[in-house]
């Protein structure tokens, strides 16, 4: 809830269980654990969350990029958006590596980086012109995703059959 500055659960019913404020505009959200998540906050800070009989807040770390939306969890890392690239922090808080160019120096992304997705070992970053960029682990390209019917490309999920889905804020549309 960017609105309140909280997080909050929902029950099966979609019914608000309980809430936790975290001080700033949460920008991002992912799962860390079984009883953990992560929410990247306006303020450039990552909360991690205890997920458990309550919400409380288990420690912070400062990352750069706050004010973009997009975080994701992957193999013990946490992915960041910038709004340039994406940076890869350690769980405490350790910048690891950034990933905006490939090996010629030459931009990865055509415009601002977004949000993250993982499917299997593959990395998925929109960046608000009219696709996604796929990444392996170690930040190469191994193929983008454009289709000419996005506009602001802004949002990426995967479903749990690998299908990839793409939304186009200013063309109102998602591609699968």
């Amino acid at each position: 809830d960017i609105n309140n500055k909280r997080i909050k659960r929902l029950d099966v019913n979609y019914n608000i269980k309980d809430y936790l404020d975290v001080g700033y505009y949460p920008r991002g959200i992912c799962c860390t654990g079984d009883s953990e998540i992560a929410v990247k906050l306006y303020n450039n800070n990552v909360q991690f969350i205890s997920v458990g009989s309550s919400l409380s807040t288990l420690r912070e770390i400062s990352i750069k990029g706050g004010t973009y939306w997009g975080l994701v969890f992957y193999a013990g890392e946490l992915w960041v958006s910038t709004g340039s690239g994406v940076n890869v922090y350690s769980m405490s808080g350790t910048l690891l590596k950034t990933i905006s160019k490939d090996v010629n120096g030459q931009k990865i992304f055509k415009s601002t980086t977004h949000q993250i997705a993982v499917t299997g070992d593959t990395v998925i970053v929109t960046d608000a012109s009219n696709g996604a960029v796929c990444l392996r682990r170690d930040g190469t390209v191994i193929r983008e995703l454009r289709d000419r019917r996005l506009g602001r490309t802004l949002s990426v999920c995967v479903s749990d059959d690998g299908t990839v889905f793409v939304a186009g804020y200013n063309s109102h549309n998602i591609v699968m």
